[in-house]
């Protein structure tokens, strides 16, 4: 039992980074009428969606009851606009790649 939650976690956290990233891909095969829209929309839905699931997911983590010093909390913002940023530039890789293979 000990094994299986930290495999849950990593599975959790590999979920949180792929979902977007499979969604946009989605969209740009559902939506492939219109080939520049469409990479628009999946990259701004994919940096927009894992922020979401990025802050829904941490900063709950950072609620205490207990005074602190904000330590904890910058390094949680830090870590989310960090994950967001290599979501950036993996959406815009995937983008770029969909696009220019329907040419």
């Amino acid at each position: 039992m000990e094994t299986i939650y930290p495999i849950f976690r990593l599975l959790f956290f590999v979920w949180i980074l792929f979902l977007p990233q499979f969604l946009g891909v989605l969209v740009h095969f559902r939506t492939s009428k219109f080939p520049k829209i469409t990479s628009l929309i999946g990259f701004l839905m994919t940096t927009v969606l894992s922020f979401l699931l990025l802050c829904s997911v941490f900063l709950p983590l950072n609620q205490s009851n207990e005074q602190m010093c904000g330590t904890g909390s910058g390094m949680f913002a830090l870590f989310i606009l960090f994950l967001t940023g290599i979501q950036i530039f993996v959406s815009l890789v995937v983008q770029i790649f969909l696009f220019w293979r329907k040419k």
